[in-house]
């Protein structure tokens, strides 16, 4: 059976051979897929003795239509290790969604018997089939196989011809009832995703509509609670109360500007205008407590991290750059500023009294809090790596319009202040400093094309890189309070990496 264009699909499966049964149930699994007109590329037929197996592995990967990562807790583990050909195939995949990004050729197969879901990370944002043992494995695999045949979905309905003023003209109406979601973030996430893989506009704008309704009300509501009595002066997790209280109206709207970009669909994953949306606020008074005043930036602050983590999460570090480099205006002033240079909203909200460290890990606090986050990121750990390596992006492109603005000679002297804050590089972990600095490097190509985008050319960066080093270690040695910053700054080779 050919799928709906006349073709007969090709598939590659990826799976690790944890064991004999398990390594039985993909044969079986290959072969109903064979029976359903689906042709399968597989170690178990296709590979012989004396083969190359990683020529094997990134040739089926490449040639295949769609690949079925059979995801099992050990499949997972090893993928995140980089072990064995688990590992190898990972990297040939990572590679593939970066040259393919917005492509659905990836589709994580679930084989597992704890209730949490296990995603490799360079799959933890693709939607997936569940085949796990006690689930609707009948059902699930009828409709993996329809999706791979791309046969039309059954329960489409038909769209009756009318004339186009006709009143009698039928509605075709998006399955999903987002009503019962209003208010609910991570139900709001999964929703969002749905919506952009249907490449439903209609149903998006729908969705950012009814998140977008209450967020006026609550924001006037909060500052009336609070502005009479600001919490600066009472213990720091009181400031954090407020700080949630203001924004939890916002965790709809953010999580489903999260989906957009884990999309990877082109219409979706530009979510710049979220940020209008939060500066835009109807009779919001400018006179007052400047904290309560300008909580708007603090709401910025927050939503530029989580964007920034989110596309650097999900390799699009090029979309990170061009929300940074993006003009806005805040007030009803006539002045814009490119985002990375607005301190309040790249470090140091007046929430936090201008201490941007409170801002950095009231960020990392912030994963426990909006428990949703899970979801788009898997784990605190890699939510706190994606953050920094989208600091890290945002460390280059101050370095890139330094040169572009023609301050380089003040690169050459001890004056220069550091605007985006470095507080990734004081974790005191530096197996997350090392994996942010790799996901940061992942697309050399668009690591570069942060200062080429802007016309300064490599070699330029190349001289100046280790005066603009030589300024990271001393903001750190400024923020340590140490007189010298003895351990190697995890980027450092970063243009000999690259170059």
């Amino acid at each position: 059976m050919n799928d709906s264009k006349g073709r007969t699909p090709l598939i590659f499966i990826s799976y690790s051979h944890d064991s004999r049964p398990h390594k039985k149930w993909v044969a079986e699994l290959a072969a109903k897929l064979i029976e359903e007109g689906i042709d399968v590329i597989l170690d178990q037929w296709d590979l012989e003795y004396g083969d190359d197996i990683p020529k094997f592995m990134e040739n089926s990967v490449t040639k295949a239509e769609r690949v079925l990562v059979i995801c099992t807790e050990p499949y997972v583990r090893k993928a995140d290790e980089g072990k064995g050909g688990v590992g190898y195939e990972a990297m040939i995949v990572t590679g593939e969604l970066v040259k393919n990004l917005g492509t659905r050729k990836f589709i994580p197969v679930i084989r597992q018997t704890t209730e949490t879901v296990l995603l490799p990370k360079f799959l933890s944002t693709r939607y997936g089939v569940v085949l796990s043992e006690g689930q609707n494995i009948e059902d699930n695999l009828k409709e993996l196989v329809r999706q791979i045949r791309k046969d039309p979905p059954s329960t489409k309905p038909t769209l009756v011809k009318s004339p186009p003023n006709s009143s009698s003209m039928p509605k075709v109406e998006y399955t999903l009832d987002i009503t019962k979601f209003q208010g609910d973030a991570l139900a709001n996430y999964d929703n969002a995703l749905k919506i952009a893989s249907a490449d439903d506009i209609i149903g998006w704008r729908k969705i950012i509509r009814q998140a977008k309704e209450p967020l006026h009300n609550h924001l006037t509501a909060w500052r009336a609670k609070w502005e009479p009595n600001p919490p600066f002066k009472g213990p720091l997790n009181k400031v954090h109360d407020c700080i949630l209280e203001g924004i939890s109206a916002h965790s709809s709207l953010f999580s489903i500007a999260l989906a957009g970009i884990a999309s990877g669909q082109n219409k979706f994953i530009n979510q710049i205008g979220i940020l209008d949306d939060i500066f835009i606020h109807k009779n919001w008074a400018l006179g007052g407590y400047s904290s309560i005043v300008g909580f708007p930036s603090t709401i910025a602050y927050i939503y530029q991290a989580i964007h920034g983590a989110m596309c650097l999460h999900t390799i699009q570090l090029d979309l990170a750059i061009n929300l940074a480099k993006t003009r806005f205006q805040k007030d009803e002033g006539n002045e814009t500023y490119p985002l990375f240079k607005d301190y309040k909203l790249i470090s140091t909200p007046d929430m936090f009294q201008g201490r941007g460290s409170l801002g950095w890990y009231f960020l990392l606090e912030l994963f426990e809090k909006w428990t949703w986050l899970i979801k788009p990121f898997g784990n605190k750990i890699d939510f706190h790596v994606a953050l920094s390596a989208y600091y890290l992006g945002l460390h280059v492109l101050e370095l890139a319009d330094c040169v572009f603005l023609g301050n380089e000679k003040i690169l050459t002297n001890d004056s220069i202040h550091l605007d985006i804050p470095l507080f990734y590089l004081l974790s005191g972990d530096r197996d997350i400093e090392r994996q942010a600095y790799r996901l940061f490097t992942n697309d050399p190509e668009k690591v570069k094309n942060i200062w080429r985008d802007l016309g300064v050319d490599d070699l330029k960066i190349k001289e100046l890189w280790g005066y603009w080093i030589g300024h990271t270690s001393k903001w750190i040695v400024s923020w340590t309070h140490r007189h010298s910053f003895g351990e190697k700054i995890i980027h450092e080779k970063l243009i000999e990496d690259i170059l």
